[in-house]
């Protein structure tokens, strides 16, 4: 419903706040903290905890529906766990660097991947990720070393461009823009990993 606000914390509660009649409709306590966005598709809610398990909720009641344990991370970061959806499926990025693509309806694996190819994980290699973007049959991932683009129906990709970015990507119509480290706006064709052109900003201003 529009009048509910669904909140998480770190403190492992999980909320949901009736505004038009000010009141908390539920709310229970989970067993670790809170370490994502929400998601929330047919009465579902789905979201992750610090140890990397995607919960998945009836938002009705704050039953648990399912719990899905995935790699953990003895080392925390300021990453956060998140969450994505098409029309037919959850893609769940956690901080171990690995990618999920689950059935919104079943509840089922699809396929996952691994995108963290550092075997050294230490405090000053943890694995990055901006939100992930969906734009067509398009899943974009931008990590602290790469962008990656991926066929989100079988998780096969199209392209690895090793680049950086100040902000999220930015996607319009076919094209990505990003501004790299050096303040270099950069517009990238999303079919084919094709750089269109790469401009100094403060030059352009």
């Amino acid at each position: 419903k529009d009048s509910l606000l669904y909140v998480s914390d770190n403190f492992g509660y999980l909320y949901v706040y009736d505004y038009s009649l000010n009141k908390i409709k539920w709310a229970k306590k989970f067993n670790a903290p809170f370490r994502s966005n929400i998601k929330i598709k047919d009465n579902k809610l789905f979201l992750a905890d610090e140890n990397n398990t995607l919960l998945i909720i009836n938002s009705s009641n704050g039953n648990m529906l399912r719990k899905i344990p995935t790699e953990q991370m003895l080392v925390k970061n300021d990453f956060i766990s998140n969450i994505s959806m098409s029309d037919n499926s959850i893609f769940f990025m956690n901080t171990f660097g690995s990618l999920y693509s689950i059935n919104a309806k079943s509840l089922k694996m699809n396929w996952f991947l691994n995108l963290n190819t550092s075997i050294d994980i230490n405090l000053d290699n943890l694995f990055y990720s901006s939100e992930i973007k969906i734009n067509n049959d398009n899943l974009i991932i931008l990590t602290k070393n790469s962008l990656q683009v991926f066929n989100y129906l079988d998780g096969s990709i199209i392209f690895k461009i090793p680049i950086n970015s100040l902000i999220p990507p930015i996607i319009n119509n076919d094209y990505i823009f990003l501004v790299n480290k050096n303040n270099y706006l950069i517009s990238i064709k999303l079919t084919t990993g094709e750089i269109i052109y790469s401009y100094k900003l403060n030059k352009l201003i």
